[in-house]
């Protein structure tokens, strides 16, 4: 299975908490996902897509993802997400169907952008911090 990452998911820490011990075995590609932009989710931290003609969403492609990887990422991405599929560009020219993880409802994104590099250094943190005391 491919999914695509835009969010935290994108930072390894984070992947390697969510997929579990056997992350080394899926294949990360830097990617992008034409047509929207990332921004903060109303009311949270983490982001969420919204359509952008134009636009277009750095993030990376995960590939070989098994079927229990898979089930431990739908749960990371709680009721706020559904997950929906779509075309994703590579940096070799080349598209390829991934799973993407969208608002469940209409009105969740904000237009605020949101940036990763700006989450690890001000949110990460304290999630990690919450990972040692064994509440993330």
């Amino acid at each position: 299975m491919r999914f695509f990452f835009y969010g935290t998911l994108r930072d390894p820490d984070v992947r390697r908490a969510v997929i579990g011990p056997a992350v080394g075995r899926v294949a990360i590609v830097r990617a992008r996902l034409p047509g929207y932009e990332c921004v903060f989710m109303r009311g949270r931290t983490y982001p969420v897509l919204r359509p952008a003609p134009g636009g277009s969403v750095e993030g990376v492609l995960a590939d070989h993802v098994d079927a229990a990887q898979a089930v431990r990422i739908d749960r990371f991405e709680t009721g706020e997400y559904r997950a929906g599929s779509a075309e994703i560009a590579l940096a070799t020219g080349e598209t390829v169907e991934a799973t993407v993880y969208f608002a469940a409802r209409p009105g969740l994104a904000t237009a605020r952008p949101w940036r990763l590099a700006d989450w690890q250094r001000r949110m990460k943190p304290r999630l990690v911090r919450g990972w040692f005391r064994g509440t993330p």
